[in-house]
């Protein structure tokens, strides 16, 4: 069984974990570069149903997750056509089928911009 091996960061809420695309005739896995970076993933084949492709970022349906997994890779067009020779069923979203990730929470989408606030108030308090 050949192993196909593809660059491919994870993107997470806080910003993307280094890790590979791994892809046998039955299964789909990524796994990070460090360990302690993230947890792997593994899925069937067949589980993984679509993807949308926008330039670098490849985002992924996969039937046993609620969200879209997305990658930040040079590989997409590689990865999605490797898909198609294992899972004849994996096909492009239209783009009503997925939506950007919208998190629930004010920290986790305007983090930077409270921390710009906080260090101009204390570069105007002590210069």
């Amino acid at each position: 069984m050949e192993v196909l091996k593809f660059g491919a960061d994870l993107l997470v809420s806080s910003g993307r974990i280094g890790g590979h695309v791994f892809l046998t005739d039955n299964s789909f896995e990524w796994k990070p570069v460090f360990k302690f970076m993230g947890a792997p993933m593994s899925y069937p084949i067949e589980d993984v149903e679509g993807y949308k492709k926008e330039g670098i970022r490849l985002t992924l349906g996969i039937k046993t997750e609620l969200e879209m997994v997305q990658f930040f890779t040079w590989k997409g067009d590689a990865i999605i056509e490797a898909i198609k020779e294992r899972n004849p069923d994996f096909r492009m979203f239209s783009s009503d089928e997925v939506q950007e990730h919208k998190s629930n929470s004010f920290w986790a989408d305007y983090w930077w911009i409270i921390v710009g606030i906080i260090l101009g108030v204390i570069n105007l308090c002590f210069f």
